[in-house]
């Protein structure tokens, strides 16, 4: 960013711009993300995106790398599963890194389709690739003779039977599939379809070498509290790997944040999906952005509304207890 903004200065005199950080708005574009992935919402799109949570003046100069990362979060899913913190996400990476474990939050998908007889169809959304489900399909209202029908199309394939109220489902590659139950309840038809993204079965972040040289060394920091939440994350050099070919689901820790603004404001993303992430020592946040956990916790449109508690009392604190001092 600094050389990009050194071509572009007035040196004899004039106007210049200051355009806030980009790094630091990724935090609540990647929270976006994470709540619309593991809502039930898969298919994201621009205008999804601004509808939910949007950051005020992002930068549009392209000074900076990872000014590019909303539009990066819409393709996530479709996009290969590499990526380099010099050419695409710039200091967004460890963002990108924590949001990315965050898919293993998925949450059960509970969905009502509401041609009289109802169906709901619940399980998890969305899957690592190679992995078998249970789906199963309530009919309402209740009582009488119901009989179901699943079929699949797309990445995956059914294990089983396709008759009984509940199917077993094996997610194929890197896509999605469609699941539906046809149904009857007394002779009369409903029908419930969802659509379930695929997700990929590794995903690396290259070209780490500077994050060992800032306030911690981040990638052994990031690998070390990512497995301390239930994460598999291979250190290769200067790269580091979430292995989803191993089935993991993420869990609360007390996380340490080795006096690293980063660290903190990175981990309060998946605290918004993960029950029981505890950050120590939440005040490093101000070497940057000292009103962080207030803009978590300020009630919409102002801020997330997010609730944070006390780690040690368990007491909710208020807007005006967050500002670090």
């Amino acid at each position: 960013m600094t050389s990009e903004m050194i071509k572009v200065f007035p040196h004899r005199g004039g106007r210049f711009r200051i355009e806030p950080d980009a790094s630091s708005g990724s935090y609540f574009w990647a929270a976006n993300w994470l709540q619309r992935i593991t809502n039930n919402d898969p298919e994201t799109n621009e205008d999804a995106l601004v509808h939910a949570i949007s950051v005020k003046e992002w930068p549009e100069s392209n000074w900076q790398i990872d000014s590019d990362y909303p539009r990066y979060l819409l393709s996530k899913i479709e996009k290969p599963r590499a990526f380099s913190r010099k050419t695409h996400l710039g200091d967004s990476i460890m963002t990108d890194i924590v949001v990315s474990s965050g898919i293993r939050a998925g949450s059960l998908l509970t969905e009502t389709f509401n041609p009289n007889p109802t169906c709901t169809i619940r399980g998890l959304i969305p899957l690592p690739a190679y992995s078998t489900n249970v789906y199963t399909s309530a009919v309402s209202p209740p009582g009488g003779t119901v009989t179901h029908n699943w079929t699949v199309v797309g990445n995956a394939t059914i294990v089983g039977s396709t008759t009984g109220s509940s199917v077993t489902v094996v997610a194929g590659a890197h896509g999605s599939f469609t699941l539906t139950d046809r149904i009857t309840r007394d002779g009369c038809p409903g029908q419930g379809s969802k659509t379930v993204p695929v997700l990929y079965v590794r995903v690396r972040f290259t070209d780490l070498a500077r994050l060992r040289f800032q306030e911690t060394d981040r990638i052994r920091a990031l690998k070390r509290e990512l497995e301390k939440c239930g994460a598999v994350v291979n250190e290769i050099g200067d790269t580091l790997e979430l292995d989803f070919t191993i089935d993991w689901t993420l869990h609360g820790a007390e996380i340490e944040t080795y006096n690293d603004h980063r660290m903190a404001m990175c981990f309060a993303i998946l605290g918004l999906k993960v029950p029981g992430i505890r950050i120590k020592n939440p005040a490093c946040v101000k070497k940057t952005f000292p009103n962080f956990f207030q803009k978590w916790a300020t009630p919409p449109p102002h801020g997330l509304g997010a609730t944070i508690l006390d780690g040690k009392t368990g007491r909710k604190l208020e807007v005006e207890d967050l500002f670090a001092n």
